[in-house]
C-alpha cells in the first residue's frame, strides 16, 4: 500500500509542473486528469502494480494570473527538494525532467506534450530510486473549466 501512497504523489507533484510549464495559458480553473499507464514495482506483489494500472486521479486547480506568469522554475524555488535538468517550450510543445531528492529516494519526472491556452496533454515517465524502486507512465489531459470561483 505505501507503494500505492508513493506513486499518487508523483503522480500530484508531476501535474503542476505541467500546468505551470505551460505559458501562456489563461487563467481560470483548470481540471487535470492522470492516468497511470505502466507500472514496474520489483519488490512488491504483482497485484499491487496491477491495481495502480489503469487508475484515474483526476485534480481542479486555480490557476492566477500570477501562476501563469511565473512559470515551473519559480514555482519549485520554495521546493529545496525539486528542480528542473532540462525545460523546453516553443510553439505549442513541451519537454521537461524535474529530480526531486528526500527521504533517502530520489524521484526523475519527465514529461513530453503539447498545449493551447485552454488545454494541455503529455505523456509522463517516472522512476523513484532507493529503498523502494518503481517505474510508471503516465498520460495527462487538462483543460481549463472556467473562472475562478
Amino acid at each position: 500500500m505505501r507503494g500505492t501512497l508513493a506513486l499518487s504523489t508523483i503522480a500530484v507533484m508531476a501535474v503542476p509542473a505541467i500546468v505551470w510549464a505551460a505559458p501562456p495559458i489563461l487563467p481560470g480553473l483548470w481540471e487535470t486528469a492522470v492516468t497511470i499507464t505502466s507500472v514496474d514495482m520489483p519488490n512488491a506483489p504483482p497485484s499491487v502494480a496491477k491495481m495502480m494500472r489503469g487508475h484515474k486521479t483526476v485534480m481542479k486547480h486555480c490557476m492566477t494570473p500570477k501562476d501563469v506568469t511565473q512559470g515551473p522554475q519559480e514555482m519549485l524555488k520554495s521546493s529545496k527538494a525539486c528542480h528542473f535538468t532540462r525545460y523546453s517550450m516553443a510553439g505549442g510543445h513541451f519537454s521537461s525532467e524535474m529530480v526531486c531528492s528526500q527521504r533517502g529516494m530520489t524521484t526523475t519526472a519527465r514529461s513530453d506534450g503539447h498545449f493551447t491556452p485552454v488545454s494541455f496533454e503529455a505523456t509522463g515517465s517516472t522512476e523513484m530510486s532507493g529503498p523502494q524502486h518503481m517505474r510508471m507512465t503516465t498520460a495527462v489531459a487538462a483543460h481549463r473549466v472556467g473562472d475562478c470561483h
